[in-house]
């Protein structure tokens, strides 16, 4: 679309919540207007106030590129926690961008290559961190930034370049920041009560769900039962003067599926409520088509089930709201909680004694092991089985080593504990650094700071974007609303994770609004789907295809006997790695379907 005066031309992709409010504030400006869409308001904000403040009154989703005819420039723009994807690079041709790979791959004479230090990052994450891409000279934006190219620049980048916002004005320059706001409410604590924390919590979450709610087609929401979604549940159908839709995804395995505690809420509030059960025929129908949902390689398993979910709205409703977000924002996950006391007791103990305990963790009899835990079992909860002991104590004798924060969240987050499984592959900077030597407020503040920057733009948004784009469903997101998430970085860590649960201020404001059967005490898996069960079951010929060692070794990129040393001890019941294997897996698949 072209503005009023031809200067700027844009290329959008997004939703600006707010549009409306921008409209009238040019109209009165004097500004006219040919339709009633959100990019010509972009275009004539531009105009009126330059790309810098008209970006910072945006309030939505949005990935775009603005090119200045005057000044033949090309500008890109990516929102503040990056919920659309901005992808951009050189070929030998010039420079090109898109909203997905898939778009860069039809570009003639382009031939993308493998970046091996990225794929090692993705063994590691289960995600290509921001900002690469799984290409080499191909770059993800980073959120909340604005990068800015001349006329020589858009034919080859300039000798300062870095895909990192940097001082340089060929690089990304950051418009917001999550560093800024951790660092900001780290100084700024909320003073009031617990009470005005819920109540303030309350009126800001629901501006950000009012301001989603806006829509002139078929609306609802994803609700699994747990906290998050309950809370934007029960706030929409405050707001709602009919039933709010709402979709639940189960699994058909009982220590997986928690669709009850959907239902029971949703029968309490009266929602219209959809429910749809996954078998792993289901998965097996999802899996082989993965790839083009996520163009490029991906491994968090519940994308599974979110594309299923995502289909089974998309048949009811146009956009629906997602409570993704609320455990990174409010303080949700274990590492949360007990990160910090962990890392104070483990301060006392001796280097020496802390390699001793460890060795012995890792070499002991695993069938000494079990035994303790049947003779434990009931004094433990039911989550704490033999499985829960494979996948726990390898995972904390790791986390023994751990000095700092820093330490703690790198090895709590890695899921292949070595880079020899990619050939010619090294583990390079990420954006984590970009917090470090900041000041932060006691507790998990730190944490929470490195998930919002890497683990919730690169795994948990884009797993939903991607998921819900593949069948037209629009996914807003109101925990990540900036006003939301500036609210929360104030909070003191005794309203995030003092109860020894997490999100302490959801569960007040829940607790005010819903009887006391409505408890949720137990902990949530999440979005999880038995993927190792499934990996030795239904989908075992499927893996065994992909992980293959002829093949593996003839495309020269990954350790085929580190792979296949992997995948017989998962299958013989003696090692849990799913979820390393999960990430192999992927890769492989994309391989197949984009490099065969």
């Amino acid at each position: 679309m072209h503005s009023n005066g031809g200067r700027f031309t844009i290329t959008f992709n997004g939703e600006i919540y707010n549009f409306r409010e921008i409209r009238s504030a040019l109209e009165s400006l004097g500004h006219g207007f040919k339709s009633d869409c959100d990019t010509e308001v972009i275009l004539a904000a531009v105009e009126q106030w330059g790309l810098t403040e008209a970006v910072e009154r945006l309030h939505g989703m949005f990935a775009f590129g603005l090119y200045d005819q005057r000044l033949q420039t090309l500008q890109l723009v990516r929102d503040r926690v990056g919920i659309k994807p901005l992808y951009y690079g050189w070929n030998d041709e010039g420079f090109m961008f898109a909203s997905e790979l898939h778009a860069m791959r039809t570009i003639q004479n382009w031939q993308p290559t493998i970046n091996r230090d990225a794929l090692c990052m993705f063994m590691r994450y289960g995600y290509v961190p921001t900002p690469y891409s799984i290409y080499e000279n191909v770059y993800k934006l980073i959120p909340g930034s604005v990068l800015t190219l001349t006329k020589d620049e858009l034919r080859s980048p300039a000798g300062g370049f870095s895909p990192f916002a940097t001082d340089s004005s060929s690089s990304p320059s950051k418009y917001w920041s999550v560093e800024d706001v951790y660092e900001s409410g780290g100084s700024n604590l909320f003073q009031g009560t617990l009470a005005d924390a819920v109540a303030e919590c309350e009126n800001v979450l629901s501006d950000a769900i009012e301001a989603r709610m806006v829509a002139d087609v078929p609306l609802g929401a994803f609700l699994s039962g747990g906290i998050d979604s309950s809370t934007i549940v029960t706030l929409m159908q405050e707001k709602s003067s009919r039933p709010v839709k709402t979709f639940t995804i189960g699994i058909k395995d009982h220590a997986y599926d928690e669709s009850s505690d959907a239902k029971k809420l949703a029968d309490f509030l009266g929602t219209d409520h959809t429910e749809h059960f996954v078998s792993a025929s289901d998965a097996l129908d999802v899996v082989p088509n993965l790839q083009q949902y996520y163009d490029e390689p991906f491994a968090d398993s519940s994308q599974i089930p979110t594309y299923l979910l995502s289909k089974i709205t998309r048949e009811h409703v146009t956009v629906a709201l997602s409570g993704d977000g609320g455990d990174e924002v409010f303080g949700g996950y274990n590492r949360y909680i007990h990160a910090p006391k962990i890392l104070d007791r483990l301060n006392w103990v001796p280097n020496l004694m802390r390699q001793g305990l460890a060795g012995a963790l890792l070499h002991g009899p695993w069938s000494l092991y079990g035994a303790g835990l049947k003779l434990l079992s009931p004094v433990l909860p039911e989550s704490m089985n033999d499985r829960w002991l494979e996948i726990t104590i390898p995972k904390f004798a790791d986390l023994l080593s751990s000095r700092s924060q820093r330490e703690f969240y790198d090895r709590v987050t890695l899921l292949w504990p070595t880079d020899a499984l990619v050939l010619n592959g090294h583990r390079t900077q990420t954006r984590l650094t970009d917090v470090d030597g900041l000041k932060f407020a006691a507790g998990s503040s730190e944490m929470r700071c490195r998930d919002l920057l890497s683990y919730h733009p690169d795994d948990i948004l884009t797993k939903v974007d991607r998921a819900s784009m593949a069948v037209s469903l629009e996914a807003r997101v109101p925990f990540v609303d900036h006003k939301v998430l500036e609210f929360a970085t104030r909070l003191p860590e005794s309203f995030l994770t003092g109860n020894g649960k997490g999100k302490v201020v959801l569960r007040e404001l829940l607790k005010s609004k819903l009887p006391d059967s409505f408890t949720f005490g137990k902990n949530k898996r999440g979005f999880s789907i038995p993927l190792a069960d499934w990996l030795r079951g239904p989908l075992k010929e499927w893996a065994a295809a992909l992980l293959d060692r002829q093949k593996i070794e003839s495309q020269g990129f990954l350790n085929a006997d580190l792979v296949q040393r992997t995948w017989d001890e998962h299958q013989s019941g003696t090692k849990e790695y799913a979820y390393r294997l999960w990430n192999v897996l992927m890769f492989q698949a994309f391989l197949e379907a984009h490099h065969s």
